[in-house]
């Protein structure tokens, strides 16, 4: 009884919150900009100036700041446990059971930064936004969240990366089947993959059609490489850059022996710990690759696909296409895809200033290697 009504007090909270929500929110879903109001009545101005670090703990803030704190942690426990397993609920609870959990974790070990973040008006602004991306669902709250992103507060970066440090954020868990055909995969090794290679073509709408990206490869041992991955959102304004560490792996789990053409990708990116699973399924030609892969974050869990050219020309010879056709067909894809399900972003007007990349596009939106 005692743990129903904790429950019931967690849902009464988070419907009080949610539905602050302006009616241009609710009419206005598609909008990735900021369309959601304050979740309390509070007079921010009031604590401009707070020292935070003057406080002992969240319960000795004042009672109407630690309230909508409280309410912002709601918002960010929906937006980090969508991909959590309750082992020890019902289906029906799962959800609520599993974002007390984090809302407790998040009040204990991230409060300081929650509270920098919530009484600056940026930051509350793109938190909020984040909100209503966690509304959407699916494909479009991945899509909105990284919109939000992309256009970085330092504050709510340095917020993010506290979660990521928390420990109160899912594991990735990669749940998607391996290509089947071992034969199809291409031979490719990390000193093949060194320097640059841009995306030409990509599978998944919500991670592979952004434009200019560039995946820049570093090998640092026989088996691991670094490379850091650059794109444009879709404004084709400042780019983003995220850094990951790639290592060739066994074929299956339980293997020992590396497999030439599979490779895990471990990255941070938003503060967020991810990981994904590349088949170089085609390497036609030394200037081109077909790689398919399976991921999975703290919010989602993706499969995708891209082609890599040495050049942003999406122009791809037909010998090229033929050849990448019949390794999609051939790979043994548990949901078979063409080349007609792939995008051709937009790599028109590109250009890579790489010694204007700030401290703030690498530090706050991924961790260092």
């Amino acid at each position: 009884m005692k743990r129903l009504s904790m429950l019931m007090v967690a849902v009464m909270i988070f419907i009080a919150a949610c539905s602050q929500k302006d009616g241009d929110s609710r009419q206005n879903s598609t909008d990735t900009k900021t369309s959601a109001q304050e979740t309390s009545a509070i007079d921010y101005t009031r604590y401009e100036n707070l020292d935070v670090d003057s406080y002992d703990d969240f319960n000795s803030l004042p009672a109407d700041l630690k309230e909508d704190v409280y309410a912002k942690a709601l918002l960010l426990a929906g937006l980090m446990d969508r991909s959590r397993g309750c082992k020890e609920c019902n289906a029906v609870s799962a959800g609520i059971y599993s974002t007390i959990n984090s809302v407790a974790c998040l009040l204990y070990h991230c409060w300081k930064p929650m509270v920098s973040c919530v009484i600056d008006g940026e930051c509350r602004t793109q938190l909020m936004s984040l909100g209503d991306c966690v509304l959407k669902g699916g494909d479009a709250m991945m899509l909105c969240c990284i919109d939000v992103f992309s256009k970085p507060n330092e504050k709510l970066m340095a917020m993010m990366s506290s979660l990521g440090d928390s420990g109160c954020m899912p594991e990735p868990v990669l749940n998607c089947a391996l290509p089947t055909n071992r034969n199809q995969i291409a031979p490719v090794s990390l000193a093949d993959l060194e320097g640059d290679w841009y995306v030409v073509r990509g599978l998944s709408p919500v991670y592979d059609c952004f434009s200019g990206q560039r995946y820049s490869f570093h090998q640092i041992s026989e088996t691991v490489s670094t490379y850091d991955y650059t794109y444009f959102p879709k404004d084709k304004g400042t780019p983003t850059l995220i850094k990951c560490t790639t290592t060739a792996i066994p074929f299956a789990p339980g293997e020992t022996e590396i497999f030439p053409g599979r490779f895990r990708v471990n990255y941070t990116a938003y503060g967020m710990p991810g990981v994904d699973d590349w088949f170089v399924l085609s390497h036609p030609k030394r200037d081109y690759l077909l790689i398919f892969y399976c991921g999975a974050n703290a919010m989602d869990s993706y499969v995708g696909g891209i082609v890599l050219s040495r050049s942003l020309d999406t122009d791809i010879p037909k010998d090229i296409l033929n050849a990448f056709e019949d390794a999609l067909a051939n790979a043994g894809i548990a949901d078979p895809v063409s080349l007609a399900d792939f995008c051709t972003p937009d790599n028109s007007g590109i250009t890579y200033d790489d010694t204007a990349e700030s401290w703030e596009s690498t530090l706050f939106l991924s961790s260092l290697y």
